[in-house]
């Protein structure tokens, strides 16, 4: 998976950060059981590699790191049960918000033959601030193709997304506040084995989030604007 984009945050009127960045992950998804015969328990491992361009002073940096290990609970629909990390480092406990993140951005697959040309509307109840937010994402299969020897179905996609979220126990800085995005792609989905294939997709963030600092809290926005290509690699089956 390949994703390149900027990221840009504000304190006031103030750019504290303003980075274009490109991040190289490789993700290995490893099916562990199946669950009272309706869903998928798989474990997600991730390394990726980061270049990024600061900006605001110039400086490059490359890094690599791996991230915990993830437990994905998945029923046959493509609907995400759960999930949970196998361990927390600070500042990425943040299971709460990949939960919602899963549950917004997931296509859930019709439960019954369709034909191209088939659309449907996902919707969800978000409470934001102490009032509901209903969100949305609209899915058309506009075709079928071959990709990679498998025979795929063409889903395009669009919507958005809000996720609220707290703090993480530990992470210093507390942050906390309110993610917006909205997205936009194609994924050629193999429905005979129940994988995708390739996906490219362009999506776009504005959070307003605080964070705290010497003991009093900071407002402050972040804006992000990515483009990501993903492509499966191999299949290694037992």
């Amino acid at each position: 998976q390949i994703s390149k984009g900027s990221i840009i945050s504000r304190v006031g009127d103030s750019v504290a950060t303003d980075r274009i960045n490109t991040v190289t992950s490789n993700i290995t998804f490893t099916v562990r059981r199946v669950v009272d015969d309706t869903t998928w328990e798989i474990q997600q491992k991730m390394t990726s590699s980061y270049q990024s361009l600061n900006r605001v002073d110039s400086t490059v940096t490359d890094t690599t790191e791996s991230a915990p290990d993830m437990t994905i609970y998945i029923a046959p629909s493509g609907r995400i049960v759960d999930c949970e990390y196998s361990t927390t480092k600070s500042g990425m406990d943040n299971s709460a918000y990949m939960k919602e993140y899963f549950r917004q951005g997931t296509p859930v697959f019709p439960d019954r033959p369709v034909q191209v040309g088939y659309a449907w509307t996902q919707t969800y109840d978000v409470t934001v601030d102490n009032a509901p937010v209903q969100v949305a994402t609209n899915y058309t299969i506009k075709g079928v193709e071959k990709r990679q020897g498998y025979e795929c179905v063409v889903v395009g996609y669009s919507g958005r997304m809000v996720i609220p979220f707290q703090a993480s126990p530990s992470d210093t800085l507390k942050r906390h506040g309110t993610d917006r995005l909205t997205n936009e792609g194609v994924m050629y989905h193999a429905v005979k084995e129940g994988i995708t294939i390739s996906q490219t997709e362009r999506w776009t963030l504005s959070g307003d989030r605080e964070k705290l600092r010497n003991g009093i809290e900071i407002p402050y926005v972040v804006n992000a604007d990515y483009e990501v290509s993903y492509d499966l690699k191999a299949v290694s089956k037992p």
